[in-house]
């Protein structure tokens, strides 16, 4: 997989990073919630945008690229601050497609950080132990594919509400046919009537348990990999795999993260729509 940075260095730096204020007591931290896309509130806290830009090239055509875009802010007097980088596509030909993926990516993250400015509010200044702590939420992108057919980025946010015991996180994962612009349903990969769920579940508990510890949490795995469309909300895509990333508290304790399964298109072969996305640009 490509990217600008791993996750786990990510995790690894937000969690010091937010955590290192104060994280002891109860577990009073926001549970992750699944990707909404909507317009954002009119009511978001002013910030300011930046790009970084694109290097250009005299000796060949544009490529479709991905640049930097940040959402920050904060208020000091109610003790909060956000930072969350996020991806800017450039380079695509039909400019009107390009528009529309970035307003929607846009209005996707500036989701998150309006319900986190309202979590804020909600959650109450923090008790006189940890008083002088602040709310924060930091955010990145690692972009999973990205060719003349279609785009496929996770950005990972991670979220401290000021007196909680950590942080919480939560994955957006956002999923493009450059050709019409369309973000893409995880059904669109397969053909109509296949058992893609089930296929999907089967993989997932192979590959998990297969994994270091989780066989001894199989009472979070089991139900946390049901054929159930919400279960595997957290997809992107390679140039040979479908990633399957989890929630925290999905298939595992806290403390387990929010873990991932790669499954070879080979495995599904049999189940993908031979005119979807996958045949079209695979």
């Amino acid at each position: 997989m490509t990217g600008r940075r791993s996750w786990a260095a990510t995790a690894v730096a937000l969690a010091l990073g937010l955590s290192a204020t104060g994280c002891g007591g109860g577990d009073d931290s926001p549970t992750a919630t699944a990707t909404t896309v909507g317009a954002p509130s009119t009511s978001l806290p002013a910030t300011t945008v930046t790009s970084k830009p694109a290097a250009v090239t005299t000796t060949a055509p544009a490529r479709p690229a991905f640049v930097d875009d940040v959402l920050t802010g904060g208020n000091e007097a109610e003790r909060y601050t956000f930072q969350l980088t996020f991806p800017k596509l450039q380079g695509l030909a039909d400019g009107s497609v390009q528009d529309s993926i970035n307003a929607d990516v846009r209005a996707a993250v500036g989701v998150v950080v309006d319900e986190f400015v309202t979590g804020v509010k909600d959650f109450g200044a923090p008790p006189p132990p940890v008083a002088d702590q602040k709310s924060a939420l930091e955010g990145d992108y690692e972009v999973a594919r990205l060719d003349d057919g279609l785009a496929s980025v996770g950005v990972r946010v991670s979220r401290f509400y000021a007196g909680a015991a950590h942080p919480g996180a939560v994955l957006l994962t956002f999923n493009y046919d450059l050709v019409t612009g369309r973000r893409l349903a995880l059904a669109e990969l397969f053909a109509p009537g296949a058992p893609y769920l089930e296929r999907l579940s089967e993989l997932s508990r192979q590959l998990l348990l297969a994994q270091p510890g989780f066989d001894q949490v199989q009472d979070f795995v089991l139900p946390g990999t049901e054929p159930k469309a919400e279960n595997f909300a957290g997809w992107t895509l390679t140039d040979q795999d479908l990633v399957i990333t989890f929630s925290e508290y999905q298939v595992g304790p806290y403390a387990m993260g929010m873990p991932h399964v790669s499954i070879p298109f080979a495995s599904l072969r049999t189940l993908l729509d031979p005119a979807g996305p996958l045949a079209i640009h695979n």
